[in-house]
């Protein structure tokens, strides 16, 4: 199984996960303290999206909740594919937004911690 892991997203500009076709194991989302705009986490299986113009396969809210306590960050947001993991057939591709079709990438301090368990497929 392999790790991707990312803190940093920039604007109209997606992430490779895996090159190849994958299974999605599992992900886990690491919200700011006090973060200034909602968070998507949007997942392509795809080769070079476009976010913006490509619609995502999943979407995941990464809502804000307010001022949250020091220790949030600690307590991620999980999502777990039971069974062999969720099918990626080309390829995964990650990005983060601040709406669930947007293109624009949220401010360094809204921008959640984002590791993606996946197992490519060989």
């Amino acid at each position: 199984m392999a790790l991707f892991r990312a803190t940093v997203f920039t604007d109209n500009t997606e992430q490779t996960v895996s090159a190849t076709a994958a299974y999605v194991k599992s992900i886990r989302l690491y919200r700011p303290r006090d973060p200034a705009t909602d968070a998507f986490l949007r997942l392509w299986d795809a080769v070079n999206p476009v976010p913006g113009a490509d619609a995502s396969d999943v979407t995941i809210p990464i809502v804000r909740a307010g001022v949250a306590p020091a220790t949030s960050r600690t307590q991620p947001v999980v999502v777990v594919f039971p069974g062999s993991g969720l099918l990626f057939q080309t390829a995964v591709t990650a990005f983060v937004s601040q709406t669930p079709a947007g293109g624009a990438a949220p401010g360094n301090t809204s921008t959640p911690v984002v590791e993606i368990n996946f197992a490519p497929i060989l």
